[in-house]
């Protein structure tokens, strides 16, 4: 949020695999590379009759790169990972979101 206006880029790596190139593979990418989020807004409009956000939250995402599958974290984890690591990816969007905009736990 800056001046009351918010603003969503770069949210991710929705197109994963990196598969990077001869000096680096994919295997020797970090763990965050993974990881990612989907940013949800509720617009609404004012007595004025502007337009303004209601309400902001997001969902942490995580790429299965065997797969490439975009899970939502809390939601829709694959069974198949590791538990440990879909946890440590949450956390690290989290230190990135939050307090500033909140971790939603339902869809809309």
């Amino acid at each position: 949020i800056h001046n009351g206006k918010y603003a969503v880029a770069g949210m991710g790596n929705f197109l994963s695999n990196q598969p990077g190139d001869q000096r680096r593979r994919c295997n020797e990418c970090p763990p965050a590379t993974q990881d990612g989020v989907m940013v949800w807004f509720d617009i609404a409009e004012n007595n004025d009759g502007d337009l303004v956000v209601a309400e902001a939250g997001y969902y942490p995402t995580w790429v299965d790169r065997s797969t490439y599958e975009i899970a939502l974290l809390g939601l829709d984890e694959p069974s198949s990972v590791d538990s440990v690591i879909l946890l440590e990816a949450a956390q690290r969007t989290a230190t990135v979101f939050e307090p500033t905009i909140e971790r939603r736990t339902t869809l809309p």
